[in-house]
């Protein structure tokens, strides 16, 4: 009875740890990026604001779009300015680089960039592709400190092409691509699951034929 206990008692902690692990990786495979563009959301914004800079000031932020897409999309991006205190735009300096690709999107003061649309080609495919943007804002060391109490704020906009970039906008010619619904599962996590579930059930078995065995030779 002793040894059937343990048998037993080892077999709730095998199956206690397999789902232990499995739940912690879905739970890692579920996390999604902040910002998602699909069928249900062909637009998003990212608010940035500055405030109190001075001379030699700089502020970097990273962000990762989620795109999910059927075929060859281009992707945009655009700055607006929501709201300005003492012509701040006009001396602080943006640049968006898509750290993907490798390449620099935009690059010049908000006030240069503001009303300008700029373009990523995102390459021919169906289902879920990532891309990484890295948006550093800056002030240069020559302005003056007439700028300290100044503040400004935008939206960082990306959509796609044949999109409106908001819902009231009017629809644009659509692209050869189209944006789709976002998938749920990962299709890693599928197999992720199937081999957990193999691993369990192999162990389960081997137990149940250890404590089989163990019973016979105790009668």
């Amino acid at each position: 009875m002793k040894r059937t206990n343990m048998t037993r008692s080892l077999a709730r902690g095998v199956a206690g740890l397999l789902l232990a692990f499995a739940l912690t990786g879905q739970e890692v495979l579920a996390a999604d990026p902040q910002l998602v563009l699909d069928k249900s959301q062909p637009s998003v914004n990212q608010s940035f604001s500055a405030a109190g800079m001075l001379p030699g000031d700089a502020v970097t932020e990273q962000y990762t779009l989620q795109v999910h897409r059927s075929g060859a999309l281009t992707l945009l991006f655009d700055v607006v300015v929501t709201d300005e205190t003492g012509d701040l735009g006009e001396v602080l300096n943006i640049q968006v680089t898509d750290a993907t690709g490798g390449a620099v999107l935009a690059e010049g003061t908000f006030d240069e960039v503001t009303g300008q649309v700029y373009r990523v080609q995102l390459p021919d495919g169906s289902g879920r592709i990532d891309r990484d943007f890295t948006v550093r804002v800056w002030m240069d060391t020559s302005v003056g400190n007439e700028y300290q109490n100044t503040s400004l704020e935008a939206d960082f906009r990306w959509y796609v092409e044949g999109e409106p970039s908001r819902p009231e906008e009017p629809s644009a010619t659509p692209a050869p691509g189209q944006l789709i619904p976002a998938q749920t599962g990962d299709p890693s996590s599928l197999a992720l699951w199937i081999a957990l579930a193999a691993a369990c059930a192999a162990a389960l078995a081997f137990i149940r034929i250890k404590t089989q065995r163990g019973r016979g030779q105790h009668e």
